[in-house]
């Protein structure tokens, strides 16, 4: 009896069962069952269980763990093309040599045996249709080569595919405007007011000598009243601008989504990145349970702006 995998984590194995399937949006899916051989160690914990102390491959292949992925290959019921194709598309022709043409090779047996790398990770937790709140379960986020990094890295689109991604969503100078605004008010706060030296020095003059001095105090540091208005202004304009990009949000599937987040990602960590992406998707997806397949291209692109703006 196969054992069920407990802990997320990056595993390695080959491909049991491949099969097509949908969406409850009748969107294509591909359906494979992994048999995980490998899971890759990086925590001080189970590091110190396993005698190492570098990171490494560890051996699993006698506990019979296997773990079934759902992957959605197009973002769209009727239309597969390039510009409908998810990440998740290139990902599996990447892993198994699959052209990208057909959907039998997904049926016939065409990748079973063949070895994978997958990304394992909690879903959301979510209401079912009884009103329970029931926890996310661990699942396949991520496929790639075998041999490839555990260690997710960030894929970069060409130069030209990122410059066509901004101006379609004509956020990058804007989100710089208030930026850049914004650190640079508080600057004259921080260094005026350490000028104003009369109280240290009041103790040692007459009562009479200090009253003069506490009435010209004020009017020589007018900074407190400068920087509350910078600062109010700096707002505005911030408020201004993020209203200015809700309304030009434009519609993007979920992998052009995703690639413009990692190109403009402000040097982000890719956890800080992953983190982030999948608390934006939660907050729009709401109420809706957890099948990221229901999200629209308007949405996609609403989450794309809510990362960016959160990186930021």
């Amino acid at each position: 009896m196969p054992e069920k995998i407990q802990a997320p984590g990056v595993y390695r194995g080959i491909i049991l069962e491949s099969a097509l399937g949908v969406t409850k949006s009748e969107k294509p899916q591909w359906v494979g069952k992994f048999a995980i051989h490998e899971k890759w160690v990086d925590a001080p914990a189970e590091l110190a269980e396993l005698g190492r102390e570098e990171p490494c491959w560890a051996d699993c292949s006698s506990h019979g763990l296997e773990i079934t992925a759902f992957l959605m290959l197009f973002n769209s019921t009727d239309e597969f093309s390039d510009e409908t194709a998810m990440t998740n598309y290139a990902q599996l022709k990447l892993v198994t040599g699959w052209d990208g043409t057909e959907f039998d090779s997904l049926t016939n047996d065409a990748f079973v045996g063949k070895q994978i790398l997958c990304r394992l990770e909690f879903g959301n937790d979510y209401v079912n249709d009884k009103g329970v709140e029931v926890a996310g379960q661990l699942r396949c986020q991520w496929i790639d080569a075998y041999d490839a990094s555990p260690v997710r890295q960030l894929k970069s689109v060409d130069a030209d595919k990122v410059k066509a991604l901004s101006a379609k969503l004509k956020f990058s100078k804007a989100v710089k405007v208030a930026t850049i605004a914004k650190p640079v008010a508080p600057k004259p706060a921080a260094t005026k007011p350490v000028a104003v030296k009369p109280p240290v020095t009041a103790p040692a003059t007459k009562p009479a000598a200090t009253k003069p001095a506490a009435t010209k105090v004020p009017p020589k540091t007018p900074a407190p009243v400068v920087v509350e208005e910078v600062e109010e202004v700096a707002v505005e304009e911030e408020v201004a601008v993020e209203e200015e990009v809700a309304a030009e949000v434009t519609p993007l599937d979920q992998g052009a989504a995703w690639e413009f987040v990692c190109n403009n990602s402000n040097g982000a960590l890719a956890a800080v990145i992953e983190k982030t992406w999948i608390e934006q998707t939660k907050a729009v997806l709401g109420d809706r349970g957890v099948d990221d397949s229901v999200l629209t291209n308007d949405d996609w692109g609403q989450i794309a702006v809510s990362v960016i703006a959160e990186l930021a």
